[in-house]
């Protein structure tokens, strides 16, 4: 377990993925708007092997596994299993309503009863490449060109203790900020740029190893500070 630096990229209007982070495509609301739901289709063990007969060669021909409890038509390859199979399906909610398939005046309902903690964002339906190629030319890749976020360090890390004892609270708070999900603003950073400039000579003061193990940390931590100050976005711990 560890810590890790991130700045807050969807309060900027210059991120390329904030909008396909905000955009919520799918949702889980339980057993609400059931309706709505995407279904599997879905059929029982026993139905399935009447249908297709040698239940052995169904297997291997649509490669899935012999110790399958119901059989998932998405799973199905070949056509006249799909054939025989379709008298038996039934489908059954999932519990996850596809947003961008429902009417826009019910989606903020859905997604106020919904459970945010179980939904997916465009950013997440992307593939890697549309990825990559936002990151890299993003103006708040601070990590080197290749994204938004970059290690603390450890749990047991001495760096805020020392950081304490320097008089620096944001250092000195990071685990109880990773705890608490604190996010900090754009006036932080510039409190933070103070902070690592602070803390330089105290890892000089504290020793060789402490300047070996933590001045990259707060070279991290100076570059993303500078970027949130730059773009006008918080930071966080986590």
């Amino acid at each position: 377990m560890g810590y890790n630096i991130a700045l807050c990229e969807t309060e900027c209007k210059a991120a390329p993925c904030r909008e396909l982070k905000l955009h919520i495509t799918r949702i889980m609301t339980g057993d609400k708007y059931v309706d709505l739901q995407v279904c599997d289709e879905i059929v029982s063990l026993e139905d399935a092997k009447n249908a297709v007969g040698d239940w052995e060669a169904f297997l291997s021909r649509n490669r899935l596994p012999d110790d399958i409890k119901s059989v998932y038509m998405s799973k199905v390859k070949k056509d006249s299993d799909i054939a025989a199979l379709a008298p038996f399906v039934k489908k059954v909610p999932t519990g996850w309503v596809n947003l961008d398939d429902i009417d826009e005046s019910k989606r903020e309902e859905v997604i106020t009863n919904g459970d945010m903690f179980n939904s997916i964002t465009a950013w997440q339906d992307a593939d890697f490449d549309t990825c990559t190629n936002m990151c890299q030319n993003c103006p708040l890749a601070w990590n080197k060109g290749r994204n938004c976020m970059e290690t603390f360090g450890p749990s047991n890390t001495k760096l805020p203790e020392i950081a304490e004892k320097a008089g620096c609270p944001i250092i000195a708070g990071v685990p109880k900020s990773a705890e608490e999900m604190r996010k900090f603003t754009s006036a932080d950073a510039a409190s933070l740029l103070k902070e690592v400039e602070a803390m330089r000579p105290a890892l000089e003061a504290d020793g060789k190893l402490a300047v070996h193990r933590y001045a990259g940390v707060l070279d991290r931590l100076e570059t993303m500070a500078k970027a949130c100050v730059a773009n006008d976005c918080g930071f966080y711990f986590f």
